[in-house]
């Protein structure tokens, strides 16, 4: 008997290769109906899914929506009274008590402090020179877009109930200083 090494080989070769081919198939075939019934039946992994976006959106709004709104964690309660609405188009900035100061938040969320004893308008230079900006930076975008609206320069002022009318009176005086004559002051409506 001649032994061909060559012949067996090749013919061994196609063969695995018929049996590694039958078996990847069956292992497709079981993998797949596996598949099919793991789909089928509700499984527990089910509410996880759920659960897992409905933390991801509360952790996006978490880190979105207090930088959406400049009056959300002001540290003032407003006083409450029934009024009109008016736009949102105004300059807005709050005012509240922080013993020994007086803090001035405004909408673009920079804080400004002066002495609670404050009563000239020169200690509220910082935050006199920020009103001047925004309101040339107002008449400047009104002359780009050519529309002025009626109450684009009003200020709307949330002071904290805790404060007294000295408190506020340098400010209404800087105010008229600059040339803002119309202001108002932010209220809460009444609860019931």
């Amino acid at each position: 008997m001649n032994f061909n090494p060559k012949k067996y080989s090749t013919k061994s070769s196609s063969a695995e290769g018929s049996i590694k081919k039958r078996a990847r198939n069956r292992l497709n075939l079981q993998f797949s109906e596996e598949m099919r019934l793991r789909l089928k039946r509700d499984g527990s992994w089910f509410p996880f899914v759920g659960l897992l976006s409905f933390v991801m959106v509360a952790v996006y709004a978490g880190y979105v929506l207090p930088t959406a709104n400049p009056r959300t964690g002001s540290p003032i309660h407003p006083i409450e009274q029934k009024g009109t609405p008016t736009a949102n188009n105004a300059i807005w900035f709050t005012l509240s008590k922080s013993d020994p100061y007086i803090l001035a938040t405004t909408d673009d969320r920079k804080t400004f402090r002066w002495h609670i004893e404050t009563k000239s308008v020169d200690e509220l230079k910082p935050f006199k020179e920020h009103l001047e900006e925004q309101v040339r930076m107002i008449t400047f975008m009104s002359v780009i877009s050519k529309r002025v609206y009626k109450r684009q320069l009003m200020v709307v002022i949330a002071a904290d109930r805790s404060l007294l009318y000295k408190h506020v009176r340098p400010v209404i005086y800087m105010l008229a200083q600059i040339g803002l004559t119309h202001y108002a002051f932010e209220t809460s409506r009444p609860s019931s």
